[in-house]
């Protein structure tokens, strides 16, 4: 309850959305199987809760948005019009948790900005395993002066993901730590990252 407090959910939001979490783990709602079958233990198990929960809180923000458009467009005959109700919480099978989508194509636009000489020096860091020393000679500048280039890149690649997923939604409030923290729970091929 206090991870969804602290990313902006109200105090009584966050206890039932944790209380649904808590029943969908053991039984799975609508005939789907229980969460818990769903967590394969590649990150921790606290993460991964506060992963799922998470995409709950987002999944019911955007609902409440969607219904207030159509109340606000079609006035007070929208609520008496069964119709008009959004749908229940019923993804269609293969369909991606909304934040999923939002992580892989904030990580993806951000790579893409990123300027391809920065590209190639993380990727040789961060993938390859080079050191200072090794890149230093590759791109003929002191260590010093790579090791900066590397922290800058690194920096702007952040500020740059996490503003491509306030823009995705705007309720999502996310810092750096967050981010990697929600992103250890899916694997780097659900990000687009090989």
């Amino acid at each position: 309850m206090a991870y969804l407090v602290h990313r902006g959910a109200e105090a009584a939001e966050a206890e039932e959305l944790v209380g649904q979490l808590w029943a969908d783990c053991l039984v799975g709602e609508q005939g789907r199987p229980a969460a818990l079958s769903r967590y394969q233990g590649s990150a921790a198990l606290l993460t991964w809760l506060n992963s799922v929960v998470f995409n709950r809180l987002i999944s019911r923000r955007r609902k409440a948005a969607s219904w207030s458009k159509i109340v606000e467009a079609d006035g007070a005959a929208a609520l008496s019009d069964e119709s008009a109700q959004p749908a229940a919480d019923t993804p269609e099978k293969g369909a991606e948790p909304p934040l999923l989508e939002i992580l892989r194509v904030a990580v993806q636009t951000a790579f893409g900005e990123c300027p391809p000489e920065d590209f190639v020096m993380l990727q040789l860091v961060h993938r390859d395993g080079l050191r200072m020393a090794e890149l230093a000679k590759i791109f003929n500048c002191s260590e010093a002066t790579i090791s900066r280039k590397i922290e800058r890149a690194a920096s702007e690649l952040a500020a740059a993901t996490l503003a491509h997923v306030k823009a995705a939604d705007r309720w999502i409030e996310l810092g750096w730590d967050d981010f990697l923290e929600l992103c250890r729970t899916v694997s780097p091929s659900a990000l687009g990252v090989e």
